[in-house]
């Protein structure tokens, strides 16, 4: 009786680890959500330079990544951020926009010790920005160096699929092409999802 009642005791404790096992170390995922750009200034040839305001756009992006134990993760990360201007110069502005694609390397930090029902997460990213404003009379391009930091938290939905929520600031040098020069920053509210392999 004591033989087997060890003998159960050994296969449970040999099982917990694959009951509770983390998800897979590679992973990809997508989120979406508001991005709103901050006020800035703007030099248009024939203007000057004067302060710009944007309406509140629009953010999507793409990555995967590769986790390092329990707290570090690196990734890769596609990211669209665009918005339409609202002023110029306190004037209204109709057709007019600035997207800005980002191609960034993410650092994070996932705060796992909590053992809250979600993980706490903290990251930073540096990379290349492309960005691009339009009107009606012109077109404007430009890569420059850009960065991000955001902070969220993951809620782990399965073995696999995890759900999140982030807030992320990304700026950039100045966007400058045949006299136009802008600057960029904006503040980003996405939710999304990643899938552990």
């Amino acid at each position: 009786m004591t033989r087997r009642l060890l003998l159960t005791a050994v296969v449970a404790l040999a099982a917990a680890p694959a009951l509770g096992q983390s998800p897979g170390r590679v992973y990809g995922g997508a989120d979406i959500g508001l991005s709103i750009f901050h006020d800035n200034n703007a030099t248009v040839p024939g203007l000057g330079t004067a302060s710009v305001t944007y309406s509140t756009g629009f953010a999507f992006g793409v990555f995967a990544g590769y986790r390092f134990g329990e707290n570090v993760r690196l990734e890769g990360e596609i990211g669209y951020k665009a918005a339409d201007l609202d002023t110029f110069a306190g004037q209204s502005v109709t057709d007019s926009s600035l997207t800005v694609w980002g191609f960034m390397a993410n650092a994070y930090y996932d705060i796992t010790q909590l053992r809250w029902p979600v993980t706490p997460f903290v990251g930073a990213g540096l990379g290349l920005a492309y960005g691009k404003a339009k009107s009606p009379a012109v077109t404007a391009s430009d890569t420059v160096l850009g960065y991000q930091i955001q902070l969220g938290f993951n809620y782990r939905a399965s073995k696999h699929l995890q759900l999140n929520a982030r807030y992320l600031y990304q700026g950039s040098q100045d966007f400058v092409d045949s006299g136009y020069k802008v600057a960029y920053g904006s503040s980003n509210l996405l939710a999304g999802l990643q899938y552990f392999f």
